[in-house]
């Protein structure tokens, strides 16, 4: 959910309202290994959806699927630095060695 950037602060329109179904693209991934950054050879997305059992599925993140070839990664580690279009980014450490 974001700002209703054409409501004003009214009771009769909503405050949020649902980001756009690929609003993962506005998000920068960045991955990178000890030597430099890497770059993806495919790159897709999609949103995630919580569906309730009564009730309307309502949007809850996004998937974002980054494909690499394997000789790309020449370090046991690589960071994972994702830049969301408002915010601070957010970077994750992995160590290769325990997903081979």
């Amino acid at each position: 959910m974001i700002p209703n950037p054409q409501s004003p602060r009214t009771a009769s329109s909503p405050p949020l309202i649902p980001r756009h179904y690929d609003f993962w693209r506005d998000f920068h991934v960045q991955v990178s290994d000890a030597h430099q950054v890497l770059s993806p050879s495919d790159i897709g997305g999609r949103p995630l959806y919580r569906c309730g059992r009564y009730g309307p599925c309502r949007p809850r993140g996004a998937a974002i699927d980054l494909e690499f070839p394997v000789g790309a990664f020449v370090s046991d580690s690589v960071t994972v630095k994702v830049i969301p279009p408002e915010g601070d980014p957010v970077s994750v450490d992995f160590d290769l060695t325990h997903l081979r």
